[in-house]
């Protein structure tokens, strides 16, 4: 049977300048009890304030952990944010880690 593990949260922050911003996001994780989770999440978040253009990003990424050993650990993650609102136009930026560690 498949089992994975879903979570989500919600804050709203509130800035010196009357700025709100509201950041919601939703995690899925697969394979969490073995030791070794692939987490995929998706959010966005939205600004905006008195006098002030609304701004949003959103951010999806891939996550995984091997289950380490005695001798090694290996994870990856992959993920992405798109800006949209910034002066009319859209941006967006990659990030990419790996991790991996070999004791001997």
């Amino acid at each position: 049977s498949l089992r994975f593990v879903l979570t989500g949260s919600y804050d709203e922050i509130f800035g010196e300048q009357g700025q709100l911003s509201r950041r919601s996001g939703v995690t899925v994780t697969f394979n969490q009890e073995k030791g070794s989770p692939l987490a995929l999440y998706f959010g966005e978040e939205t600004t905006d304030g008195p006098g002030q253009q609304r701004r949003s990003a959103q951010r999806y990424w891939m996550r995984y952990d091997l289950k380490p050993t005695a001798r090694r650990s290996f994870g990856f993650f992959v993920g992405n944010t798109s800006y949209s609102g910034v002066g009319g136009g859209a941006d967006a930026g990659l990030n990419l880690r790996f991790d991996y560690l070999l004791r001997y």
